[in-house]
């Protein structure tokens, strides 16, 4: 199932802003779209990190929801989602991963490109409310 905030995401004119990066929003540019999503809808940033302490990838946290370019989900369907790399998760914050030692230095990070990105998700979505992100940015579910 694709939702309407994956498809704007992977829309030619909004993907090419990390044209250049040589990966996507969901393989190495996650950390961008979470900061955009923090611009735009507040919350925070949280990062799903393997069972041998490597964080694997970035999420915004509002409310219950947790969004990335996949759309909104609980706490459960997202960890469900990242079932398949066949790993233990433990959900941290940025302080949190410092206060452990896990480095993140390494982490792709483009400021400029989430502010971008966060004036795009407004102009497209606006400004939903917490408990309407699931409708707004799910939408109308279609397969692929």
């Amino acid at each position: 199932m694709v939702s309407v905030l994956n498809e704007f995401a992977f829309s030619s004119e909004i993907f090419s802003l990390i044209a250049e990066s040589d990966c996507g929003w969901l393989d190495g540019a996650c950390f961008i779209f979470a900061r955009a999503l923090e611009i735009w809808l507040d919350g925070k940033i949280v990062c799903l990190v393997r069972d041998c302490q490597i964080p694997e990838h970035f999420v915004l946290k509002v409310g219950d929801w947790y969004v990335d370019a996949e759309g909104a989900r609980c706490e459960a369907e997202l960890l469900r989602s990242v079932d398949r790399w066949q790993c233990a998760y433990a959900l941290r914050t940025l302080d949190d991963l410092t206060q452990v030692g896990i480095d993140t230095a390494d982490i792709l990070r483009d400021e400029i490109v989430s502010q971008h990105l966060a004036a795009a998700l407004e102009k497209h979505f606006g400004h939903p409310e917490t408990q309407d992100l699931g409708l707004v940015l799910n939408g109308n579910r279609r397969r692929r």
